[in-house]
């Protein structure tokens, strides 16, 4: 299947992310077949696919894939591609078998529209909106990445999920190095304009969040 559609380079709306757990027993085969995976979609819908590590995942260590799409039909040419990996036609190697189902959501960027490559690391704070009416959140989510990209002077990237979990919200950081993202992590603890906002919104939010290290690997 070949994606016959040309988009305009860079204009990106949402990030399409799947993942799941490595399979403990053979991490090797997990990485090598994620790699082979992000390979094979990559040159079947012509998106460019980017697989993470994460190590810090609820379920253990993940592989996510995820993509810069620019609409809903991009979203489904992914769909299709990501579950032909299941193929049984390979005479020689068993097909790509990974040990939990992927789960996948799709982020609508709010703020901060990514340009050229995925880093080599980012961090990601995810959180939840309180209620049904995400708009405060979002306004407010809006600003504190504003605020950082202030105090990084690096990428920030701010979105919520528009089919995965509801009302999930996401600020994603591009770091260029595992030091970098150590020393961020410092300087936002310390700003005390967004420890100001942090307190501003903490009633917009559910109490679950959760923070992500990812590494690129492609």
């Amino acid at each position: 299947m070949q994606c016959g559609t040309h988009f305009q380079a860079g204009v990106y709306v949402y990030v399409h992310t799947a993942r799941c757990a490595i399979d403990n027993g053979r991490p090797d085969r997990s990485f090598t077949d994620g790699l082979e995976l992000a390979e094979r979609i990559e040159v079947s819908v012509a998106i460019p696919i980017t697989l993470w590590s994460a190590p810090f995942a609820s379920t253990g260590t993940e592989l996510v894939w995820s993509a810069r799409i620019q609409n809903l039909v991009q979203m489904d040419l992914l769909q299709a591609a990501l579950y032909s990996d299941y193929r049984e036609n390979d005479r020689f190697r068993p097909a790509v078998q990974f040990p939990a189902p992927r789960v996948e959501a799709l982020l609508e960027i709010i703020s901060g529209v990514p340009v050229g490559p995925p880093a080599p690391f980012v961090t990601a704070r995810i959180a939840y909106a309180a209620g049904d009416d995400a708009s405060d959140a979002i306004a407010w989510g809006t600003n504190l990445a504003e605020e950082q990209r202030r105090t990084l002077k690096s990428p920030v990237m701010f979105g919520i999920n528009v089919f995965g979990d509801d009302g999930r919200l996401a600020w994603v950081v591009s770091h260029p190095d595992a030091h970098t993202v150590e020393t961020a992590g410092r300087m936002l603890k310390a700003d005390p304009t967004i420890k100001a906002l942090m307190d501003e919104g903490r009633h917009l939010l559910q109490p679950r969040r959760r923070q992500h290290y990812l590494r690129r690997l492609n």
